[in-house]
């Protein structure tokens, strides 16, 4: 899921954590923001190419597919160009197809369905509309029930409240839901369960940070919706330990595994590090989230690190992967970990980047999951940004930021980034 974090790219390079090879997605121009999602049989990444002159600023839109070893089948694809300032596109997948969600210059939350071989299917349509936007939407999020998208955004309105409506088709799209109206709302996240054996149980968990809008703390909350966006179980607080003041507001991912949802979240006022909870996805009296247990420690931080930004994926054997990124004496790094359903540790955090230090950033990541008939693949699929005047390595681009990312498994954590010559 995507992280808030307003830096460029030149060139999209991804680097596979088998052979190392490096593949050029994007071209010249600043990407920024890597996404990337999951089939059955393949990946898809997804970036924004920021066109900057004296005057203006615009975005094109371009994605890529891969196979599950990493090796790029086709070449790049655009999916809009000229105007898209506030693209930061998101990508998700129902099984059938993918759906890439975007804001767009003329405040509009914007889609494009594209096939799981990489083909665009229709034109771009519109989500939402701009009547209800007193300025930019800041971020969109998105996913899916295996069926439908559920995509979510922002609103700067009164305050900055959360929106989203449920998407079936370019023509089928449901009324506005409303999830978080009169705060400040600063980052938020979504995921599905996607249940295997019961339709009853298929849920949406939306999860954000949020100042109160006569003052106070920042707290991280979540609520329960169902699969028609249906709300089943309202607003809860998820952290436990800590209140966190204006200005070390909290960056926040979900991910489920079918049948716990895995929340995690920076510790920025305390320096603590990354945090997380784990809550059931079905809900047992429609009036509180089931929390499997108390708040706990997901990175292994002794209070010398700066760690934010987390995001978080649910894959093969119940495991989720977390990475974040760190800054530490060599600047920011990529950092990751394996972790069980229940919140236990299943590895030690270990640093995804390998020759490139200094000022790496934005990490997101995706894997098998337990709907998809690959789900004995053991890899997930990280990517990151990578500034091109990092230390230990010259960049091809030679200006701002490349992307680089591998894939890793619990026997696979050997950090990747090295070019192919």
């Amino acid at each position: 899921m995507k992280q808030l974090c307003a830096v460029f790219c030149v060139t999209f390079l991804f680097f596979t954590a088998l052979n190392c090879d490096a593949y050029m997605i994007g071209g010249s121009g600043n990407q920024v923001q890597p996404e990337v999602a999951r089939s059955e049989n393949s990946y898809i990444v997804v970036t924004e190419n920021r066109q900057e002159n004296d005057f203006t600023i615009s975005s094109i839109l371009k994605y890529r597919i891969y196979d599950t070893n990493g090796n790029p089948l086709g070449s790049y694809h655009v999916i809009s160009s000229g105007g898209d300032y506030y693209a930061n596109p998101v990508v998700e997948c129902n099984g059938e197809n993918y759906l890439i969600a975007w804001a767009s210059k003329s405040k509009q939350i914007m889609g494009q369905f594209i096939s799981l071989t990489g083909e665009q299917i229709g034109s771009s349509f519109v989500i939402e509309s701009d009547y209800l936007f007193m300025g930019f939407p800041n971020k969109v999020e998105i996913a899916s029930d295996g069926f439908n998208y559920f995509v979510i955004y922002d609103v700067s309105y009164h305050a900055r409240e959360l929106f989203g409506r449920i998407v079936t088709s370019e023509t089928s799209i449901s009324e506005r839901i409303d999830i978080a109206r009169s705060n400040f709302v600063y980052d938020f996240s979504i995921a599905s369960n996607r249940y295997p054996y019961s339709d009853t149980y298929r849920t949406y968990l939306i999860t954000w940070s949020e100042y109160p809008y006569n003052g106070g703390y920042y707290n991280v909350y979540g609520a329960l919706y169902s699969s028609t966006g249906t709300p089943l179980v309202a607003k809860q607080q998820v952290n436990q330990n800590n209140q966190y003041s204006y200005n070390n507001a909290n960056h926040v991912s979900v991910a489920c595994n079918g049948y716990n949802y895995l929340v995690v979240w920076d510790d920025k006022q305390n320096n603590t590090g990354i945090k997380g909870r784990s809550i059931i996805s079905y809900y047992p009296n429609g009036s509180n989230l089931y929390f499997y247990q108390n708040e706990f420690q997901v990175s292994e931080n002794t209070s010398s690190e700066y760690e934010t930004s987390p995001n978080v994926s649910a894959g093969n054997g119940w495991k989720f992967l977390v990475s974040w990124q760190t800054e530490d004496t060599d600047g920011f790094n990529i950092y990751g970990r394996f972790i069980y359903w229940s919140g236990t540790p299943y590895t030690n955090e270990f640093r995804l980047n390998a020759e490139t230090q200094r000022d790496q950033q934005c990490p997101a990541v995706t894997g098998a999951g337990y709907y998809h008939q690959n789900y004995s693949d053991p890899n997930y699929l990280a990517v990151w940004q990578s500034n091109s005047n990092d230390m230990g390595y010259e960049h091809r681009s030679k200006f701002r930021y490349d992307i680089f990312g591998g894939l890793y498994s619990i026997t696979d954590m050997t950090p990747k980034d090295d070019p192919a010559e």
